[in-house]
């Protein structure tokens, strides 16, 4: 997830199997739709925008940037999972103790050291060879 703080443009998809770990580029996603600026809206995007915001998938701070955290296995405890990973979110009194949002950019990335962005290239039209 500190690699999403870095990519904040950038869909990412984390996946793991047993041993196996991926990471990568959601490019059916791509990019969020708050990371493109509204004078460049077409009418899609702006029928896209009104949608996300009729459906509650959108905010004011964040647009459509969101995480989605999904398990799959047999005898999973739902409520186990549930208050560990309620256990682990910042309380809003954390986060103001770290700059917020701003202050997160400032954290270690273990994946890339701080240079996610150095490690991808965003497909057409958004990366560089557009």
């Amino acid at each position: 997830p500190t690699v999403a703080c870095e990519c904040k443009c950038i869909p990412m998809d984390f996946d793991t199997a047993g041993k196996h770990l991926g990471i990568g580029l959601n490019e059916e996603e791509m990019p969020f739709l708050a990371a493109i600026n509204r004078t460049e809206w077409e009418k899609e995007e702006q029928d896209t925008h009104e949608t996300l915001v009729r459906d509650g998938k959108w905010t004011k701070e964040f647009g459509d940037r969101c995480s989605e955290l999904v398990f799959i296995g047999v005898g999973l405890n739902k409520a186990l999972i549930h208050e560990k990973l309620t256990s682990a979110l910042l309380t809003k009194k954390e986060s103001i103790a770290l700059g917020g949002v701003a202050g997160w950019r400032n954290l270690n990335d273990p994946f890339f050291d701080g240079s996610a962005m150095d490690h991808f290239e965003l497909p057409r039209p958004y990366g560089s060879g557009s």
